[in-house]
Protein backbone atom coordinates (compact mmCIF):
# COMPACT_ATOMS: atom_id res chain seq x y z
CA UNK A 1 0.00 0.00 0.00
CA UNK A 2 1.51 3.53 -0.85
CA UNK A 3 0.74 6.53 1.82
CA UNK A 4 -0.54 9.66 0.50
CA UNK A 5 2.78 11.03 1.49
CA UNK A 6 5.05 9.14 -0.58
CA UNK A 7 2.67 9.69 -3.82
CA UNK A 8 5.10 12.97 -4.75
CA UNK A 9 2.22 15.27 -4.91
CA UNK A 10 2.56 18.63 -5.88
CA UNK A 11 0.69 20.12 -3.62
CA UNK A 12 -43.38 18.65 1.36
CA UNK A 13 -46.93 19.26 0.54
CA UNK A 14 -48.32 16.24 -0.53
CA UNK A 15 -49.98 13.29 1.80
CA UNK A 16 -47.83 11.27 4.00
CA UNK A 17 -46.48 7.83 2.42
CA UNK A 18 -48.10 5.02 1.81
CA UNK A 19 -45.88 2.31 0.86
CA UNK A 20 -47.34 -0.10 -2.22
CA UNK A 21 -47.33 -3.40 -0.69
CA UNK A 22 -44.90 -5.72 -2.26
CA UNK A 23 -44.60 -9.71 -2.80
CA UNK A 24 -42.37 -11.78 -1.34
CA UNK A 25 -41.24 -14.01 -3.62
CA UNK A 26 -39.57 -17.13 -2.42
CA UNK A 27 -36.90 -18.36 -5.10
CA UNK A 28 -36.29 -22.19 -6.12
CA UNK A 29 -33.02 -21.99 -4.10
CA UNK A 30 -32.28 -19.82 -1.12
CA UNK A 31 -29.63 -19.24 0.96
CA UNK A 32 -26.24 -20.46 0.42
CA UNK A 33 -27.71 -22.29 -2.56
CA UNK A 34 -28.47 -19.01 -4.56
CA UNK A 35 -24.59 -18.16 -4.50
CA UNK A 36 -23.78 -21.71 -5.29
CA UNK A 37 -25.25 -22.08 -8.00
CA UNK A 38 -23.75 -22.29 -11.21
CA UNK A 39 -25.36 -20.01 -14.11
CA UNK A 40 -23.85 -19.09 -17.25
CA UNK A 41 -24.81 -15.55 -16.93
CA UNK A 42 -22.05 -13.44 -15.48
CA UNK A 43 -24.29 -11.17 -13.06
CA UNK A 44 -25.28 -14.28 -11.13
CA UNK A 45 -21.66 -15.18 -10.49
CA UNK A 46 -20.32 -14.27 -7.19
CA UNK A 47 -17.59 -11.75 -6.63
CA UNK A 48 -15.01 -11.22 -3.91
CA UNK A 49 -13.67 -7.72 -2.86
CA UNK A 50 -10.96 -7.54 -0.39
CA UNK A 51 -12.50 -10.42 1.69
CA UNK A 52 -16.13 -9.61 1.19
CA UNK A 53 -17.79 -12.57 -0.83
CA UNK A 54 -20.80 -10.99 -2.63
CA UNK A 55 -23.32 -13.67 -3.59
CA UNK A 56 -24.24 -12.03 -7.45
CA UNK A 57 -22.70 -8.94 -9.46
CA UNK A 58 -25.84 -6.68 -8.54
CA UNK A 59 -25.30 -3.70 -5.98
CA UNK A 60 -28.16 -1.24 -4.74
CA UNK A 61 -26.20 1.90 -5.26
CA UNK A 62 -27.03 4.90 -2.87
CA UNK A 63 -29.50 7.27 -3.48
CA UNK A 64 -31.43 9.54 -0.69
CA UNK A 65 -34.22 7.22 0.60
CA UNK A 66 -36.41 9.72 2.68
CA UNK A 67 -36.67 7.22 5.45
CA UNK A 68 -34.34 9.47 8.31
CA UNK A 69 -35.68 10.77 11.57
CA UNK A 70 -34.09 12.39 13.41
CA UNK A 71 -30.65 11.93 11.98
CA UNK A 72 -30.91 8.52 12.83
CA UNK A 73 -32.60 5.18 11.01
CA UNK A 74 -35.90 4.70 11.27
CA UNK A 75 -37.82 0.76 10.65
CA UNK A 76 -39.24 1.97 7.53
CA UNK A 77 -35.54 2.35 6.11
CA UNK A 78 -34.32 -0.71 7.43
CA UNK A 79 -37.70 -2.19 5.55
CA UNK A 80 -36.76 -1.03 1.99
CA UNK A 81 -32.73 -1.70 2.43
CA UNK A 82 -33.98 -5.23 3.84
CA UNK A 83 -36.38 -6.49 1.21
CA UNK A 84 -34.15 -5.18 -1.88
CA UNK A 85 -32.14 -7.99 -0.03
CA UNK A 86 -34.99 -10.65 0.16
CA UNK A 87 -35.49 -10.06 -3.71
CA UNK A 88 -31.93 -11.30 -4.28
CA UNK A 89 -29.74 -8.29 -5.00
CA UNK A 90 -26.00 -8.97 -3.27
CA UNK A 91 -25.57 -6.05 -1.74
CA UNK A 92 -27.49 -2.60 -0.88
CA UNK A 93 -26.07 0.80 -0.19
CA UNK A 94 -27.33 3.30 2.65
CA UNK A 95 -26.77 6.46 1.49
CA UNK A 96 -26.13 10.22 2.57
CA UNK A 97 -24.53 9.22 5.89
CA UNK A 98 -23.19 12.63 6.73
CA UNK A 99 -19.64 12.17 8.84
CA UNK A 100 -20.50 15.66 10.43
CA UNK A 101 -23.94 17.33 11.62
CA UNK A 102 -22.36 20.56 9.95
CA UNK A 103 -22.32 18.64 6.37
CA UNK A 104 -26.02 17.81 6.21
CA UNK A 105 -28.85 19.12 3.55
CA UNK A 106 -31.56 18.83 5.38
CA UNK A 107 -32.75 18.16 8.80
CA UNK A 108 -33.31 14.11 8.66
CA UNK A 109 -30.91 13.31 7.19
CA UNK A 110 -28.68 10.44 8.69
CA UNK A 111 -25.63 11.37 11.10
CA UNK A 112 -23.32 8.67 11.42
CA UNK A 113 -22.36 8.71 15.14
CA UNK A 114 -22.79 7.43 18.60
CA UNK A 115 -26.19 8.65 18.87
CA UNK A 116 -27.11 6.74 15.36
CA UNK A 117 -25.46 3.47 16.48
CA UNK A 118 -28.09 1.04 17.73
CA UNK A 119 -30.02 1.65 14.39
CA UNK A 120 -26.90 0.96 12.37
CA UNK A 121 -26.81 -2.03 13.96
CA UNK A 122 -30.07 -2.74 13.64
CA UNK A 123 -29.93 -2.33 10.24
CA UNK A 124 -27.00 -4.34 9.26
CA UNK A 125 -28.78 -7.54 11.58
CA UNK A 126 -32.20 -7.06 9.64
CA UNK A 127 -29.98 -6.78 6.12
CA UNK A 128 -27.80 -10.03 7.07
CA UNK A 129 -30.62 -11.90 8.19
CA UNK A 130 -32.67 -10.82 4.10
CA UNK A 131 -29.33 -12.84 2.81
CA UNK A 132 -26.85 -9.91 2.14
CA UNK A 133 -24.17 -7.49 2.50
CA UNK A 134 -24.56 -3.74 3.37
CA UNK A 135 -22.55 -0.47 2.56
CA UNK A 136 -23.27 2.52 3.79
CA UNK A 137 -22.55 5.68 1.76
CA UNK A 138 -20.57 8.81 3.71
CA UNK A 139 -20.25 12.43 2.74
CA UNK A 140 -20.07 15.41 3.34
CA UNK A 141 -22.10 18.47 1.39
CA UNK A 142 -19.88 21.17 2.26
CA UNK A 143 -21.17 24.12 -0.04
CA UNK A 144 -24.63 23.32 0.08
CA UNK A 145 -25.00 21.83 3.65
CA UNK A 146 -28.35 24.17 4.84
CA UNK A 147 -27.71 27.18 6.86
CA UNK A 148 -30.91 26.37 8.15
CA UNK A 149 -30.20 22.83 9.88
CA UNK A 150 -26.60 23.47 10.66
CA UNK A 151 -27.10 27.15 11.77
CA UNK A 152 -23.65 28.33 10.01
CA UNK A 153 -22.52 29.19 7.38
CA UNK A 154 -21.21 25.97 5.32
CA UNK A 155 -18.24 25.13 4.55
CA UNK A 156 -16.08 24.66 1.33
CA UNK A 157 -13.28 24.54 -0.53
CA UNK A 158 -13.02 28.12 -1.13
CA UNK A 159 -15.03 31.28 -0.27
CA UNK A 160 -17.44 31.34 -2.42
CA UNK A 161 -21.21 32.41 -3.45
CA UNK A 162 -23.35 29.27 -3.34
CA UNK A 163 -26.27 29.19 -5.88
CA UNK A 164 -27.57 26.08 -3.49
CA UNK A 165 -27.87 28.00 -0.05
CA UNK A 166 -28.74 31.39 -2.00
CA UNK A 167 -25.92 32.62 0.31
CA UNK A 168 -22.06 32.42 0.68
CA UNK A 169 -19.78 30.00 2.21
CA UNK A 170 -16.78 29.76 4.00
CA UNK A 171 -13.29 28.57 2.86
CA UNK A 172 -11.90 26.06 4.86
CA UNK A 173 -8.38 26.17 6.81
CA UNK A 174 -6.03 23.68 7.27
CA UNK A 175 -7.65 22.87 10.95
CA UNK A 176 -11.12 22.17 9.18
CA UNK A 177 -9.62 19.90 6.22
CA UNK A 178 -7.78 17.69 8.79
CA UNK A 179 -10.77 17.99 10.79
CA UNK A 180 -12.79 16.58 8.00
CA UNK A 181 -10.88 13.52 6.97
CA UNK A 182 -10.92 12.33 10.59
CA UNK A 183 -14.45 12.68 10.56
CA UNK A 184 -14.52 10.19 7.86
CA UNK A 185 -12.24 7.83 9.55
CA UNK A 186 -14.22 7.93 12.54
CA UNK A 187 -17.06 6.95 10.57
CA UNK A 188 -16.15 4.53 8.78
CA UNK A 189 -14.61 2.80 12.14
CA UNK A 190 -17.95 3.33 13.32
CA UNK A 191 -19.83 1.65 10.33
CA UNK A 192 -17.65 -1.04 10.29
CA UNK A 193 -18.25 -1.79 14.41
CA UNK A 194 -21.94 -1.79 13.33
CA UNK A 195 -21.70 -4.51 11.71
CA UNK A 196 -21.44 -2.73 7.86
CA UNK A 197 -19.94 -4.69 5.19
CA UNK A 198 -18.39 -1.86 3.29
CA UNK A 199 -17.91 1.84 3.16
CA UNK A 200 -18.29 4.02 0.35
CA UNK A 201 -16.69 7.63 0.12
CA UNK A 202 -18.81 9.93 -1.64
CA UNK A 203 -16.63 11.75 -3.74
CA UNK A 204 -18.77 12.69 -6.93
CA UNK A 205 -22.24 14.74 -7.29
CA UNK A 206 -21.10 18.14 -6.21
CA UNK A 207 -20.12 16.91 -2.43
CA UNK A 208 -17.83 18.28 -0.50
CA UNK A 209 -14.92 16.07 -1.89
CA UNK A 210 -16.02 16.50 -5.23
CA UNK A 211 -16.12 20.37 -4.54
CA UNK A 212 -12.26 20.10 -3.94
CA UNK A 213 -12.16 18.50 -7.05
CA UNK A 214 -13.49 20.71 -9.51
CA UNK A 215 -11.38 23.81 -10.39
CA UNK A 216 -15.01 25.73 -10.80
CA UNK A 217 -15.57 25.29 -7.13
CA UNK A 218 -12.03 25.11 -5.86
CA UNK A 219 -10.31 28.48 -6.23
CA UNK A 220 -7.57 27.38 -3.85
CA UNK A 221 -3.41 28.43 -4.09
CA UNK A 222 -2.25 25.80 -1.29
CA UNK A 223 -1.36 22.11 -1.74
CA UNK A 224 -4.74 21.53 -1.67
CA UNK A 225 -5.59 23.90 -4.95
CA UNK A 226 -4.35 24.28 -8.28
CA UNK A 227 -3.52 20.90 -10.18
CA UNK A 228 -5.32 17.98 -10.39
CA UNK A 229 -2.92 16.50 -8.20
CA UNK A 230 -3.46 19.21 -5.67
CA UNK A 231 -7.37 18.40 -5.80
CA UNK A 232 -7.14 15.01 -5.39
CA UNK A 233 -5.01 15.29 -2.11
CA UNK A 234 -7.76 15.61 0.23
CA UNK A 235 -9.67 12.74 -1.12
CA UNK A 236 -6.37 10.57 -0.55
CA UNK A 237 -5.90 11.65 2.81
CA UNK A 238 -9.29 10.60 3.47
CA UNK A 239 -8.99 7.58 1.95
CA UNK A 240 -5.35 6.79 3.78
CA UNK A 241 -7.20 7.58 7.42
CA UNK A 242 -10.64 5.42 6.38
CA UNK A 243 -7.96 2.66 5.59
CA UNK A 244 -6.27 3.08 8.84
CA UNK A 245 -9.35 3.20 10.86
CA UNK A 246 -11.02 0.14 9.04
CA UNK A 247 -7.86 -2.29 8.53
CA UNK A 248 -7.03 -3.90 5.63
CA UNK A 249 -9.57 -6.55 4.91
CA UNK A 250 -12.81 -4.16 4.72
CA UNK A 251 -13.70 -2.95 1.45
CA UNK A 252 -13.23 0.91 0.39
CA UNK A 253 -15.84 2.02 -2.63
CA UNK A 254 -15.13 5.47 -4.59
CA UNK A 255 -18.13 7.19 -6.11
CA UNK A 256 -15.97 9.53 -8.26
CA UNK A 257 -17.31 11.77 -11.00
CA UNK A 258 -16.09 11.00 -14.35
CA UNK A 259 -16.56 14.82 -15.31
CA UNK A 260 -19.15 17.46 -13.47
CA UNK A 261 -20.70 18.27 -17.15
CA UNK A 262 -20.66 22.01 -16.56
CA UNK A 263 -18.34 24.53 -17.61
CA UNK A 264 -14.93 25.33 -15.75
CA UNK A 265 -16.37 22.01 -14.06
CA UNK A 266 -14.04 18.77 -12.97
CA UNK A 267 -12.57 17.39 -17.36
CA UNK A 268 -13.08 14.14 -18.15
CA UNK A 269 -9.01 13.76 -18.61
CA UNK A 270 -8.62 15.36 -15.30
CA UNK A 271 -10.70 12.58 -13.37
CA UNK A 272 -9.25 9.94 -15.04
CA UNK A 273 -6.29 11.17 -13.56
CA UNK A 274 -7.57 11.29 -10.28
CA UNK A 275 -8.58 8.02 -10.41
CA UNK A 276 -5.30 6.59 -11.73
CA UNK A 277 -3.86 8.36 -8.35
CA UNK A 278 -6.51 6.44 -6.23
CA UNK A 279 -5.28 3.30 -7.70
CA UNK A 280 -2.08 3.96 -7.36
CA UNK A 281 -2.28 4.51 -3.83
CA UNK A 282 -3.90 1.20 -2.88
CA UNK A 283 -6.22 2.43 -0.64
CA UNK A 284 -9.32 1.80 -2.36
CA UNK A 285 -10.57 -1.51 -3.53
CA UNK A 286 -13.32 -0.59 -6.20
CA UNK A 287 -14.31 3.09 -8.08
CA UNK A 288 -18.12 4.05 -9.03
CA UNK A 289 -18.18 6.33 -11.73
CA UNK A 290 -20.59 8.47 -11.88
CA UNK A 291 -20.75 12.30 -13.34
CA UNK A 292 -22.58 15.63 -12.57
CA UNK A 293 -23.11 18.22 -10.01
CA UNK A 294 -26.32 18.83 -7.54
CA UNK A 295 -26.36 22.22 -7.49
CA UNK A 296 -25.77 22.88 -11.37
CA UNK A 297 -27.36 20.10 -13.17
CA UNK A 298 -28.68 17.96 -10.25
CA UNK A 299 -30.49 15.23 -13.01
CA UNK A 300 -27.30 15.00 -14.85
CA UNK A 301 -26.13 11.60 -13.70
CA UNK A 302 -29.99 10.13 -13.96
CA UNK A 303 -30.96 11.59 -16.45
CA UNK A 304 -34.93 11.07 -17.85
CA UNK A 305 -37.60 13.40 -17.32
CA UNK A 306 -37.41 16.51 -14.79
CA UNK A 307 -40.27 16.54 -11.78
CA UNK A 308 -39.99 20.17 -11.46
CA UNK A 309 -43.33 21.13 -10.00
CA UNK A 310 -42.01 18.27 -7.38
CA UNK A 311 -38.50 19.82 -7.08
CA UNK A 312 -40.31 23.32 -5.98
CA UNK A 313 -42.85 22.23 -3.97
CA UNK A 314 -40.21 20.26 -1.90
CA UNK A 315 -38.07 23.75 -1.82
CA UNK A 316 -37.82 25.02 1.67
CA UNK A 317 -37.42 28.84 1.17
CA UNK A 318 -39.39 30.81 -1.61
CA UNK A 319 -36.19 31.72 -3.53
CA UNK A 320 -35.36 28.43 -4.32
CA UNK A 321 -39.27 27.51 -5.16
CA UNK A 322 -38.99 31.01 -7.34
CA UNK A 323 -35.93 29.95 -9.12
CA UNK A 324 -37.13 26.59 -9.66
CA UNK A 325 -40.14 28.06 -11.18
CA UNK A 326 -39.05 30.15 -13.76
CA UNK A 327 -35.54 28.53 -14.79
CA UNK A 328 -35.96 25.17 -14.47
CA UNK A 329 -34.87 24.69 -17.83
CA UNK A 330 -31.72 26.45 -17.03
CA UNK A 331 -31.44 24.90 -13.71
CA UNK A 332 -32.10 21.58 -14.74
CA UNK A 333 -31.16 20.69 -17.88
CA UNK A 334 -33.16 17.85 -19.55
CA UNK A 335 -31.34 14.64 -20.57
CA UNK A 336 -32.68 12.10 -22.72
CA UNK A 337 -32.71 8.81 -20.84
CA UNK A 338 -31.68 5.79 -22.84
CA UNK A 339 -30.32 2.22 -21.54
CA UNK A 340 -26.60 2.63 -20.40
CA UNK A 341 -26.45 6.21 -20.89
CA UNK A 342 -23.01 6.13 -18.88
CA UNK A 343 -21.30 3.26 -20.44
CA UNK A 344 -19.74 5.20 -23.06
CA UNK A 345 -17.66 7.87 -20.56
CA UNK A 346 -17.19 5.05 -18.04
CA UNK A 347 -15.35 2.53 -21.01
CA UNK A 348 -12.67 4.62 -20.81
CA UNK A 349 -12.30 4.84 -17.45
CA UNK A 350 -12.71 0.92 -17.55
CA UNK A 351 -9.66 0.97 -20.81
CA UNK A 352 -7.34 2.74 -18.62
CA UNK A 353 -7.59 1.23 -15.01
CA UNK A 354 -7.28 -2.87 -13.59
CA UNK A 355 -9.35 -1.33 -9.82
CA UNK A 356 -12.75 -3.10 -9.60
CA UNK A 357 -15.24 -0.74 -11.06
CA UNK A 358 -18.97 -0.89 -10.42
CA UNK A 359 -21.17 0.38 -13.56
CA UNK A 360 -24.25 2.71 -12.88
CA UNK A 361 -26.03 4.45 -14.97
CA UNK A 362 -29.68 3.23 -17.27
CA UNK A 363 -29.19 -0.40 -15.94
CA UNK A 364 -32.63 -2.08 -16.00
CA UNK A 365 -33.06 -5.53 -17.62
CA UNK A 366 -30.78 -9.05 -17.96
CA UNK A 367 -29.75 -7.86 -21.39
CA UNK A 368 -27.96 -4.69 -19.56
CA UNK A 369 -26.19 -6.03 -16.67
CA UNK A 370 -24.69 -8.89 -18.62
CA UNK A 371 -23.49 -6.25 -21.54
CA UNK A 372 -21.91 -3.86 -19.01
CA UNK A 373 -20.04 -7.14 -17.16
CA UNK A 374 -18.83 -8.53 -20.73
CA UNK A 375 -17.65 -4.90 -21.13
CA UNK A 376 -15.11 -5.92 -17.72
CA UNK A 377 -16.85 -4.04 -15.35
CA UNK A 378 -17.10 -6.08 -12.01
CA UNK A 379 -20.33 -5.07 -10.58
CA UNK A 380 -23.45 -3.58 -11.97
CA UNK A 381 -25.21 -1.16 -9.94
CA UNK A 382 -28.98 -0.10 -10.13
CA UNK A 383 -31.45 1.91 -8.14
CA UNK A 384 -34.79 2.68 -10.16
CA UNK A 385 -35.26 -0.98 -11.35
CA UNK A 386 -34.68 -2.04 -7.91
CA UNK A 387 -36.75 0.83 -6.39
CA UNK A 388 -39.52 -0.68 -9.06
CA UNK A 389 -38.67 -4.17 -8.79
CA UNK A 390 -36.85 -5.37 -5.54
CA UNK A 391 -37.45 -9.03 -6.25
CA UNK A 392 -35.40 -8.49 -9.86
CA UNK A 393 -32.92 -10.30 -8.91
CA UNK A 394 -34.80 -13.07 -7.49
CA UNK A 395 -36.58 -13.59 -10.88
CA UNK A 396 -33.18 -14.00 -13.08
CA UNK A 397 -32.30 -16.65 -10.16
CA UNK A 398 -35.66 -18.30 -10.92
CA UNK A 399 -34.73 -18.74 -14.94
CA UNK A 400 -36.17 -14.78 -16.27
CA UNK A 401 -33.11 -14.29 -18.17
CA UNK A 402 -35.15 -11.80 -20.68
CA UNK A 403 -36.16 -9.57 -17.43
CA UNK A 404 -36.39 -5.98 -17.66
CA UNK A 405 -38.04 -3.94 -15.72
CA UNK A 406 -40.40 -0.97 -17.06
CA UNK A 407 -39.39 2.38 -15.65
CA UNK A 408 -40.25 5.21 -17.59
CA UNK A 409 -37.74 7.14 -15.85
CA UNK A 410 -40.31 9.70 -14.69
CA UNK A 411 -38.00 10.19 -11.85
CA UNK A 412 -41.24 11.15 -9.51
CA UNK A 413 -39.16 9.10 -7.29
CA UNK A 414 -36.74 11.56 -7.16
CA UNK A 415 -39.01 14.37 -6.73
CA UNK A 416 -41.05 13.23 -4.12
CA UNK A 417 -38.09 11.78 -2.18
CA UNK A 418 -38.80 13.50 1.09
CA UNK A 419 -42.23 11.31 0.88
CA UNK A 420 -40.18 8.12 0.97
CA UNK A 421 -38.91 6.11 -0.96
CA UNK A 422 -41.48 4.28 -3.59
CA UNK A 423 -42.32 4.27 -7.49
CA UNK A 424 -45.19 6.35 -8.13
CA UNK A 425 -45.85 4.43 -11.45
CA UNK A 426 -48.88 2.75 -9.45
CA UNK A 427 -49.86 1.17 -12.70
CA UNK A 428 -46.48 -0.36 -13.65
CA UNK A 429 -46.20 -1.32 -10.01
CA UNK A 430 -49.51 -3.40 -10.49
CA UNK A 431 -48.29 -5.27 -13.45
CA UNK A 432 -45.32 -5.95 -11.93
CA UNK A 433 -46.72 -7.47 -9.23
CA UNK A 434 -48.67 -10.00 -10.88
CA UNK A 435 -45.55 -11.12 -12.96
CA UNK A 436 -45.24 -14.97 -12.63
CA UNK A 437 -42.59 -15.77 -9.73
CA UNK A 438 -40.26 -17.45 -12.41
CA UNK A 439 -40.26 -18.57 -16.39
Amino acid sequence: MVRVSDLGLLWATSPPRQPLPVRRMVPRLVGHQLQQQQSPLRMLQPLTVRGLTLRNRVVRMGAHEGLCERNGITGDLITEHSRILAGGAAMTTVAYGAVHRDGRTFDDQLVVGQDSLPGLKDMTAACHNAGGAVSIQLTHAGWFSNPRTIHKRPNAPSTKYSPAIFGWCRGMNQRDIDSTVRDFATAASLCKGAGFDAVEVHAGHGYLLSQFLSPRTNRRWDKYGGSIENRTRIVLEVLEATRKAVGDNFPIFVKLNMCDGMWRGLSEQDSLRAAQLIERSGLADCLVPTCGFITNNGLFMIRGDIPWRDLMRNGENFLFRFAVLLFHGLLIPHLKYHETFMLDMARKWRDKLKMRMVYQGGVTSVAAAEKVLAEGFDLVGMVRGLIMDPNFVNRVYNGMHNHAVTCTACNLCVGRMFQGERCWQTDLIKAIEELPDHA
